[in-house]
């Protein structure tokens, strides 16, 4: 999670930063925005918003991925 957030002030001071992220939760909690890839082609993009409510993630990956509000704010996390 460090690294998490050693990328999000290396963003928040205007330099890019490219992450390739297996942890579905992860890259929804942190990215700004999201390429899904399938079969080696991007089947989604948008904010990490607009592809969970999109339901590609449950479809591409096979997982019930969900939605939770926290203290922190929205938290997602796989069934």
């Amino acid at each position: 999670l460090n690294l998490m957030k050693l990328c999000g002030s290396l963003a928040a001071e205007g330099k890019a930063v490219t992450a390739v992220l297996h942890d579905i939760p992860l890259a929804l909690k942190y990215a700004d925005d999201i390429i899904v890839l399938s079969g080696g082609k991007a089947v989604a993009s948008g904010t990490a918003s607009q592809v969970y409510k999109s339901g590609i993630l449950n479809a591409v990956f096979n997982a019930d991925i969900k939605e939770a509000a926290s203290e922190s704010g929205i938290i997602y996390y796989c069934q």
